[in-house]
């Protein structure tokens, strides 16, 4: 019943789980909404991120000659990224990327020596941080952290820290002299952030729903009720999310719990991390993506699927955790 998506990097969606967020204490108090960027701005990162501009240009080169030494981070308002803009104006309400949140962003590295993009930039994309996903750098989680949605954050490395940037990467910088790495210059566009929890109103299953758990941790549980299975499948709300409704068309980050109408558990992300669907008209996108088409994002949505073949009923208990733009 399951088809998996997968998905390379620049391409698909995955979960960024921003790892730290700072505060200065006010008065003695830390202000939990408060928090300062890891990274500060430069003269160097200003005069990057104007020449970045609102859409992309297709080289951002940085004087050799510049006297970076650690790590530059500008941000520019809603109003220096098309995009970003766009998802904000289209009813979001500008966050901060904060501790343990989800965060759709898109971004570009550049090899600052020849001005070349080492990847071409995506829409929203999701990262989790905690599977030490491949091509993902450690700059681009800090560089978020405590940033705007809505915003464009434009760093800029020194070459010691541009090397392992670039080696995943055909590096014209690094052909020219493995020994010599110039500048690298990462774009990036916050468009949203979310809870890895549902959050919303409680609401009862209909009639012929298994019962479903919660641990204080927010981890579900089923109980397959000692009834015959569903034949037909069936969607609904336990938690209902406050967010936008997911739309047709886009794709979402979730967890899921997966069982059959027998009691195995056949998938659990929460053991893992949140994972990402594709929209409806995706090939291979999930075989539940349809019947979560119009829930609020945060809901937690019971579904149920049967397969004849296998004389079984698929539950599913699914955390819509974020959409994609």
């Amino acid at each position: 019943m399951r088809r998996r998506l997968t998905t390379a990097l620049t391409l698909g969606a995955l979960a960024l789980t921003v790892s730290a967020c700072y505060n200065k204490p006010i008065n003695g108090v830390k202000d939990p909404n408060a928090c300062d960027p890891v990274f500060t701005a430069g003269a160097v990162s200003n005069e990057i991120a104007t020449a970045a501009g609102s859409k992309l240009p297709e080289e951002l080169r940085v004087d050799p000659e510049s006297a970076v030494t650690q790590v530059q981070a500008t941000a520019k308002s809603v109003q220096q990224s098309d995009k970003a803009k766009a998802a904000v104006s289209s009813g979001q309400q500008v966050k901060k990327v904060k501790t343990d949140e989800l965060v759709s962003v898109a971004f570009t590295i550049y090899d600052g020596g020849s001005g070349q993009a080492l990847n071409p930039q995506s829409s929203s994309v999701f990262v989790d941080m905690q599977l030490d996903v491949k091509g993902v750098p450690k700059t681009l989680l800090d560089m978020l952290t405590c940033q705007e949605t809505g915003s464009r954050v434009t760093a800029v490395l020194p070459p010691s820290q541009s090397a392992e940037l670039f080696a995943g990467f055909n590096s014209a910088a690094l052909q020219a002299d493995p020994t010599q790495p110039q500048h690298a210059v990462i774009v990036a566009d916050i468009y949203n952030t979310g809870s890895k929890l549902p959050a919303g109103a409680n609401k009862s299953l209909p009639a012929g729903y298994p019962a479903v758990t919660a641990a204080p941790n927010g981890r579900p549980g089923v109980v397959i009720p000692p009834t015959p299975q569903p034949t037909e499948s069936t969607a609904a709300a336990l938690i209902e999310g406050t967010g936008s409704e997911l739309k047709a068309d886009q794709g979402a980050v979730v967890n899921i719990l997966h069982l059959s109408w027998q009691g195995i558990v056949l998938e659990n992300t929460w053991d893992t991390a949140p994972e990402p669907i594709a929209a409806e008209n995706t090939l291979d996108t999930h075989v539940i993506r349809p019947l979560l088409t119009g829930f609020p994002v945060g809901s937690r949505v019971v579904v149920m699927v049967p397969e004849p073949a296998a004389d079984t009923t698929h539950v599913y208990v699914v955390d819509i955790l974020l959409a994609s733009n």
